[in-house]
């Protein structure tokens, strides 16, 4: 309630726009900045403004959750609990990571200045592109083969991250798919003209049509829980056979050695 009260009375002194010019001869200096020490005196004399107010707050509900260890032929008490409370990261039963790859490729036809062309991608997928075109697309079918080697339950040494807080690495993966799709991710005829005194200068991003050779590769990965690093160590292991540098096969002797050494680097976060 205090907080609710305090910001209505904050909001109250903000001046209505545009003030009319009998306001601005009859009403009392406005503060500038509140921040200043000059124009705090000011801020308790401006005019009520009475257009902007909180109408009314709540306070969220606590959220419980049904305690699995639950013991009804004992007494219920704080080591026998019916219920817990929620907690992101302690209470889910199942997680799933999709982790996103925009991945292309030049060829004769296609410059590799298309490496930067979606501006609104950026920081939200892992960019790969092949600028000489010696790969070309990644190989799904093979990804999913050398995804079949890690669902189910494993020591994930291999791909465990340094700094990794849990006790044990074996965990329990579920299901692991890598999907692919033609990237489509220009609204056509968007002009970026947005602060630009020429927009002549700017061109038309129908003159960029997005080519063959974009794809987005999402890899979703589902299970209870995961250890540090784990997704993206994955990542990044099942980027290699994509791309041809490993086997399929491989991906399980890199499983079996349990050494992080074993695996390659580890995927960018932006995915």
């Amino acid at each position: 309630k205090n907080l609710v009260d305090g910001i209505n009375f904050y909001l109250s002194r903000i001046p209505s726009l545009p003030p009319s010019e009998a306001d601005d001869k009859n009403s009392p200096p406005l503060h500038k900045n509140v921040r200043n020490k000059a124009s705090k005196a000011n801020f308790y004399n401006v005019p009520l403004n009475n257009n902007i107010t909180i109408l009314s707050s709540a306070v969220a509900p606590d959220i419980v959750t049904p305690n699995q260890n639950f013991d009804p032929s004992l007494p219920e008490d704080e080591y026998n609990p019916r219920s817990l409370p929620f907690d992101v990261r302690f209470t889910a039963t199942r997680r799933i990571y999709a982790y996103r790859i925009l991945h292309s490729y030049a060829n004769e036809a296609k410059s590799p200045s298309y490496y930067h062309s979606q501006p609104f991608e950026i920081d939200r997928v892992w960019r790969i592109h092949d600028d000489k075109g010696n790969i070309g697309e990644l190989d799904i079918d093979g990804m999913n083969r050398a995804a079949k080697y890690l669902v189910g339950t494993h020591d994930f040494t291999s791909f465990r991250g340094k700094g990794c807080q849990r006790a044990s690495p074996v965990t329990t993966l579920d299901e692991i798919t890598v999907h692919k799709e033609r990237y489509h991710g220009i609204v056509s005829g968007f002009m970026l003209t947005s602060g630009m005194e020429n927009s002549s200068a700017v061109p038309n991003c129908d003159s960029l049509p997005i080519p063959d050779t974009f794809n987005m590769i999402t890899v979703v990965i589902k299970g209870k829980s995961f250890l540090y690093h784990q997704v993206r160590n994955i990542v990044a292991c099942l980027v290699e056979v994509g791309q041809g540098r490993l086997k399929p096969e491989d991906v399980k002797e890199i499983l079996e050695k349990r050494d992080r050494g074993a695996a390659p680097g580890m995927a960018p976060a932006q995915g």
